[in-house]
């Protein structure tokens, strides 16, 4: 074996282990105590975990919302409503999400304002914060009582295949994800008349997803469709209040994921 290589891999690990302590990192391994219990189940998890701020990762329940980077304005009031109506209803709730743009970090706001704990799963080291532009919101997360986490080290470089790879951490913590208008890529083809791919019958396109996905607790909401323009903006023959009951989203879902979403 090359020397030098392993010279260099002992120093590398050295220079980590002192990142690690001097930041106050969390380091968890898989098959070792303290590694999240619904991580742990899952095939494809990370060897290593590393997480920054006190968040209980095995919480009572744990609920993913995710989404587009292009929230319409509908998409960032569902989530805000459903992350605060969530808060009231459940006891040691942890709201998971990638702090991206759009649906992620108004996951995460809504989370903070309803003061409940929310994680973020970044798809790079712990000693930089991506997008720059949501680090105050990541200090916020942290010192409210949730978590950074990731399973980068602080010298790995950021490759767009992280951030797709970060999904699967994000739906490991969770019980149950929500998807808020994003794209779910569940059939080789999209018919305009599968269920799965239009808003005719709420409780149709969930049958048809839970199929899929094995039974899975993956819920799917395009909103965009049934209430927005091509601009985003709510269309004009509903109001926000009318909303929840024409289009029938909010408590239906939310009603489904109280039900159905958070017990194993």
């Amino acid at each position: 074996c090359d020397t030098s290589y392993r010279k260099s891999l002992l120093e590398a690990a050295e220079k980590e282990a002192l990142f690690i302590k001097t930041k106050s990192i969390r380091a968890a391994f898989v098959g070792y105590e303290g590694y999240p219990r619904r991580l742990s189940e899952c095939d494809d998890a990370p060897a290593a975990l590393y997480a920054i701020g006190p968040c209980n990762l095995d919480c009572l329940h744990s609920v993913a919302v995710v989404g587009t980077r292009h929230a319409t304005p509908y998409g960032l009031d569902f989530v805000k409503h459903l992350v605060g109506d969530l808060a009231e209803s459940l006891d040691s709730l942890v709201i998971i999400s990638g702090l991206a743009y759009g649906i992620d970090v108004a996951a995460h706001r809504a989370a903070l304002d309803a003061d409940v704990p929310t994680v973020a799963v970044v798809a790079h080291g712990l000693n930089t914060i991506y997008p720059a532009d949501h680090r105050d919101t990541a200090a916020r997360i942290v010192s409210r009582g949730g978590a950074i986490v990731t399973e980068y080290t602080s010298d790995a470089a950021i490759h767009r295949s992280n951030f797709l790879s970060r999904n699967r951490i994000v739906a490991g913590l969770a019980d149950a994800v929500i998807v808020v208008e994003g794209i779910m890529k569940v059939t080789a083809s999209k018919d305009a008349e599968d269920p799965i791919f239009n808003n005719k019958n709420i409780e149709e396109k969930n049958a048809a997803i839970a199929e899929l996905a094995d039974n899975q607790t993956i819920f799917y909401i395009d909103v965009n469709e049934a209430v927005c323009d091509a601009e985003g903006n709510l269309n004009a023959e509903y109001t926000i209040d009318e909303v929840h009951l024409k289009a029938k989203y909010y408590e239906i879902w939310k009603q489904f994921l109280l039900e159905h979403g958070i017990e194993r």
